[in-house]
């Protein structure tokens, strides 16, 4: 694995942070919005994926 700024990657991309895999959605000049690459969670019978925001300073694995 080698270990880069969340910055250097590209929307579509995917990354491991702390033993999850995740896919960048956005980015913006200072976050880059993610999601659960797998995970889904059920709300009111829809499936979700669950989404979160990173630093674009965030070290990751690729």
């Amino acid at each position: 694995m080698k270990t880069v700024k969340l910055s250097n990657l590209k929307v579509g991309d995917l990354f491991i942070h702390k033993g999850t895999v995740y896919e960048i959605i956005t980015k913006s000049k200072w976050t880059s919005q993610c999601r659960y690459l797998n995970d889904k969670y059920r709300f009111g019978g829809w499936c979700q994926y669950l989404y979160c925001d990173f630093s674009n300073y965030t070290k990751v694995e690729i």
